[in-house]
């Protein structure tokens, strides 16, 4: 293990960049970051953000100004903000599930004029960018310099943005500085002792303060950090993975760390626990003792995103506490804190006072505002600043300090601080809502939840389920209310203000619905209905209800999940609630997922909807995520399902033959669908199993509504095309167009797990009937080098069933079909290989063919804006069906 070096104070006095030079110095070839998707060293990360550098530089030259990030959590985000700054630009991160209207509002705060994306978040982003901004998707990333730029950045430049609720009923951009930065990450430092050897959990969205210690107290240590997407993983996975990546510092909010901690589990390679953002309990402490091990510590502490941390309390196995309360500890490194009374003079010990933090290391202030900056910030002695952080808190005659709860009505919700007059004016902008307040009351488990009161302009009141969804467009989900109480009128008190503290509980029984209650059927039915009404904290609850309508979050489908666990034995994501947002329909994937275990190839994309479900068919590499977007054009009343490969299901061994495959898919099919007409989508080689199942069907004397073909080439029916189309496809095929299908599906497997993503990309080039010659070559060990590819061997998921697909696919021999046909084609490849389709395809049928083009190059179809003429051309032959 390597020896911890403490970080001095001299350090602070450079940039961000200038320090993780310094590590890249000495650490060159050691683990730097490392996602689901890839791992980088310091040298392959510091490449990578300099080229961002370089390629922002090439377009916003030395200007002083903000670049917005719009990325996954993963390691191109951590790259990119590297990236960013070591442009010599301040950051602002972010978070694509917030309402388009919020993030637009942020970016025209913020004048950033370019937004660093990926081909995930581009179509969002350019939505965003519209004509007063710059869109640079880093999955597009030109080759450039991997040197730094050599840019000399004075440690008082802006490194950050993050915006916070604000009492105005707009967020509020508070920024800090290099030097800030570093001077926080020299106090985590040397408190914790973080060391090279150290693995720090990036747990936190990037949108989020918490998430710079995490990061940056990596990075600029010389340790690895190691991000975790909470949204799409279970806390069966989260904990799983603590085991596997050997954490060493897992820092999240208490809420977080009690839901992945179950009996029996432990975690020996972790050392120390963070827990900031929320108060900590003696629960939590006791989850600490039983399931970490000596000398691992649990550090309780407090911070702001005006302050960084200033308060932390090292809890070991054998510390004994005191009181009621878990306390925040002693004030950090030039850290001074205050407990001060409401005239703003210091209170003494075992007295309560506000909270205010006098240092030299605070936030400069919030962008744009100085007259709040003055409201928050005061002057101190010696040059130095005092920021009230609104919480309250008492210091012990040791010194050591507790936290009481906020001091005004300001709230703190999940580690985020919200202020109530921003949802209050979202609310009163809504039509027939005459009042409104807002206010935390605790749920069944004592956490603080957001409550609404609201008073109607008349009658009816508006829906629950239709005020959280007019707040969902435009505020994130951490500021949606969970409950809401309607009321005649708003208490008062005497000066006519609104008495918060004499606004209701939330009662258990909801207020009059507008659906009756469907009863619980079976017992998966009535074990859900339990676990929700514990989690929700209402009562009655019916099997029709919708999660995310009566209250639940993020944080509270985590806590489910966990529950269904426990009950069902399935670890099941979060994100399940998307697809599932019901108890019967969450039920009924259950029972699916029990009786198959796992075995089904269908994926339902798009469960919801009366009409006839539309199957598509995986591609090559087996993978149906391409079809979400298609599924959202299509519209909620047209289910999709998704047809992936034996290969990967539940261990099972990819099938020899297409027409074995066509035959087990049909299987699958007739489970969901038992009779026809049936309607049948592949794109790319998934056609091919598409066409042969259509073939299977009709011979059996079922009917077949809708067979599309989508971005075929003369290559995959080369049995069935006429010579001249052949040999223009060969003609045609090598050159450009082989690094325009590379570049494709590249793309591609940047969204696979690292290990995979070679094995995907030769797997496709091996389809390609020409060798690559030496230029071929030398681009893809290029590629390699600048770590899009990676070197280790694919296991055997994905480069299995490629290859097993190709190989079926190679000996495979179609037959003309007798039904109607519709081929799909990208405009580009149809123009280059088959510019008269309808008698290049004349072989694929003895009926009907139809052909549309698509305006774009090769996969145009599958992006934006093909993908929307896609889903109308399909709804066309659909409603005909």
């Amino acid at each position: 293990m390597d020896q911890f070096v403490e970080f001095e104070k001299e350090d602070i006095k450079q940039s961000i960049p200038s320090r993780f030079a310094q590590q890249v110095g000495r650490h060159s070839q050691r683990l730097a970051v490392k996602a689901r998707d890839i791992a980088w060293t310091y040298h392959q990360l510091d490449a990578f953000a300099n080229r961002i550098a370089h390629a922002i530089r090439r377009r916003r030259a030395d200007k002083q100004e903000m670049a917005a990030l719009l990325l996954d959590q993963g390691a191109p985000l951590v790259g990119a903000i590297l990236g960013v700054l070591k442009a010599g630009k301040t950051y602002l991160s972010l978070d694509a599930t917030h309402p388009s209207a919020r993030l637009a509002w942020m970016l025209d705060d913020s004048e950033a004029a370019l937004i660093l994306t990926d081909s995930t978040n581009r179509v969002l982003a350019e939505s965003l960018a519209s004509t007063q901004r710059r869109v640079l998707d880093v999955d597009e990333l030109a080759e450039g310099p991997p040197d730094h730029p050599l840019l000399s950045i004075p440690p008082d430049a802006l490194a950050y943005i993050f915006y916070t609720s604000g009492s105005t009923g707009k967020p509020k951009g508070v920024v800090d500085t290099h030097r800030n930065v570093l001077h926080n990450v020299m106090r985590y430092t040397n408190h914790l002792r973080i060391a090279p050897s150290d693995r720090l959990t990036l747990l936190q969205s990037a949108s989020f303060s918490g998430a710079v210690s995490s990061l940056f107290g990596a990075l600029l240590n010389g340790a690895s950090s190691f991000p975790f997407d909470l949204r799409r993983e279970s806390p069966a996975r989260l904990a799983a993975w603590l085991r596997e990546e050997r954490i060493t510092i897992y820092h999240s909010v208490p809420m977080i760390f009690r839901s992945f901690l179950s009996d029996g589990l432990t975690f020996p390679s972790v050392r120390v626990i963070r827990l900031e953002g929320d108060a900590s309990s003696k629960t939590d402490v006791e989850l600490f003792r039983k399931h970490f091990v000596p000398p691992c510590v649990l550090a309780n502490g407090l911070g702001a995103t005006e302050t960084g941390l200033s308060c932390q309390y090292q809890i070991r196995h054998d510390t004994e506490l005191t009181g009621g309360t878990v306390p925040i500890g002693y004030p950090t490194t030039d850290m001074e804190v205050l407990l001060l009374d409401e005239s703003g003079r210091t209170v003494g010990d075992d007295t309560v006072g506000e909270i205010a933090v006098r240092s030299e290391y605070l936030s400069p202030g919030y962008w744009k505002r100085p007259d709040l900056t003055a409201q928050a910030f005061a002057a101190g002695d010696n040059g130095k600043r005092i920021y009230r952080t609104g919480d309250m808190g008492r210091r012990r005659s040791d010194g050591c300090i507790e936290y009481l709860g906020r001091k005004d009505f300001q709230l703190k919700v999940r580690g985020h601080r919200v202020e109530p007059a921003e949802i209050e004016s979202s609310l009163l902008s809504l039509d027939n809502v005459k009042e409104a307040a807002v206010a935390t009351r605790p749920d069944s488990r004592g956490e603080p939840r957001l409550v609404a009161y609201v008073v109607a302009a008349r009658k009816p009141a508006p829906s629950v389920p239709a005020l959280r969804r007019a707040l969902a467009k435009v505020l994130p989900g951490h500021m949606v209310p969970s409950a809401f109480v309607f009321l005649d009128a708003l208490p008062l008190n005497d000066n006519r203000k609104v008495d918060r503290r004499a606004l209701p509980s939330p009662e258990k029984s909801r207020a009059a619905r507008s659906t009756p209650i469907v009863s619980a059927r079976d017992d998966v039915e009535r074990q859900l209905v339990a676990i929700w009404e514990d989690e929700l904290g209402l009562a009655p609850l019916g099997v029709a209800d919708d999660f995310f309508e009566w209250g639940g979050d993020s944080l509270a489908a985590t806590r489910l999940m966990a529950g269904i666990e426990k009950a069902f034995g399935l670890s099941l994501a979060p994100a399940t609630l998307c697809e599932a947002a019901t108890i019967e329909q969450l039920a009924c994937l259950i029972r699916t997922r029990k009786s198959s275990a796992g075995r089904s190839t269908l994926v339902p994309i798009q469960r919801l909807g009366a009409k006839p479900p539309l199957f598509c068919v995986h591609d090559l590499n087996g993978q149906v995520f391409q079809f979400a977007a298609l599924a959202r054009h299509l519209g909620e009343d047209q289910p999709l399902y998704g047809v992936k490969p034996v290969g990967l299901c539940n261990g099972e061994q990819p099938l020899p033959t297409f027409e074995l495959m066509a035959a087990r898919y049909l299987e699958d099919i007739r489970a969901v669908q038992p009779r026809g007409p049936y309607h049948l989508s592949g794109y790319c080689l998934g056609a091919v199993v598409a066409f042969e199942m259509a073939r299977q069907l009709r011979s059996q004397g079922e009917p077949v509504g809708l067979l599309a073909l989508l971005s075929i080439s003369p290559l995959d029916f080369r049995p069935l095309m006429t010579p001249a189309s052949w040999r223009r496809y060969r003609s045609c095929s090598g050159g450009e167009g082989f690094f325009e299908r590379l570049r494709f599906h590249l793309g591609q497997a940047r969204k696979l797990p690292a290990k995979e993503a070679l094995g995907v990309v030769f797997a496709k080039a091996g389809l390609i009937p020409f060798f690559l010659g030496r230029e071929a070559r030398r681009r893809m060990l290029r590629l390699r080098r600048n770590g899009q590819l990676s070197g280790s061997t694919a296991p055997a998921s994905t480069t299995n069933v490629a290859g097993a697909i190709r190989s079926a696919f190679q000996a495979y021999s179609p037959r003309p079909d007798s039904g109607r046909v519709v081929l799909i084609l990208d405009q580009e490849a149809q123009q280059k290989y088959t510019p008269d389709a309808q008698g290049d395809y004349r072989g694929l049928t003895t009926g009907e063919l139809v052909v549309h083009v698509i305006p774009g190059g090769e996969h145009a179809m599958m992006k934006e804006p093909g993908v929307h003429e896609l889903a109308e051309h399909l709804r066309r032959h659909l409603d005909a069906g």
